[in-house]
């Protein structure tokens, strides 16, 4: 019964885990977030933000870590933005129903709530609601993990999904909870 606890307590961190990015990017939840780097670039054309070199996303309830971190940015939605006075034509503000879909690329850490994730791609697409996770992704709680060859999240439907490959198959490591 404990091993079946542990497992369950390890795929719930997965669905926890995954909730992440989408809260970072969309603050709905009027949660500050602030994103440094050594590097940020606009792109009006193809309507894309992106960050560069020593990424660092900060909200009171998670942090993500990355090389580059690229916002894509909704062209229907920012096309017919208005710019505050005084910004010059075609740089209107970002609002998070802005973002279309947020890429993290490179040495990519997640930090939540004592749950850690680590891969070289996190794709989160807002209009469905998809975390993916590629680059030999690993999740961890405390002694539990779980890799494979890409872990997919649909957070609308509730679900979570490891897929392996022959050279890389889906890996679940748990504890039984009777270590101190």
């Amino acid at each position: 019964m404990k091993k079946t606890s542990a497992l369950a307590t390890t795929l719930l961190f997965l669905f926890s885990l995954s909730a992440a990015p989408a809260c970072a990017a969309q603050a709905a939840d009027g949660a500050p977030t602030t994103i440094t780097s050594q590097r940020m670039e606009y792109n009006t054309g193809t309507q894309t933000v992106v960050f560069t070199s020593a990424v660092h996303v900060v909200r009171p309830d998670m942090e993500i870590w990355s090389d580059r971190l690229t916002l894509i940015l909704n062209k229907n939605q920012t096309a017919g933005m208005t710019a505050p006075s005084g910004t010059p034509e075609g740089q209107a503000g970002l609002s998070s129903g802005d973002i279309e879909k947020i890429i993290a690329e490179k040495n990519v850490r997640i930090k939540r709530e004592g749950r850690s994730g680590e891969c070289q791609k996190a794709t989160y697409t807002v209009a469905n609601d998809l975390l993916v996770m590629e680059g030999s992704p690993k999740l961890f709680e405390g002694e539990n993990s779980i890799t494979g060859e890409k872990i997919l999240f649909y957070l609308k439907e509730n679900r979570s999904e490891v897929i392996g490959a022959p050279d890389k198959p889906v890996r679940v490591t748990f504890t039984s909870g009777n270590t101190p």
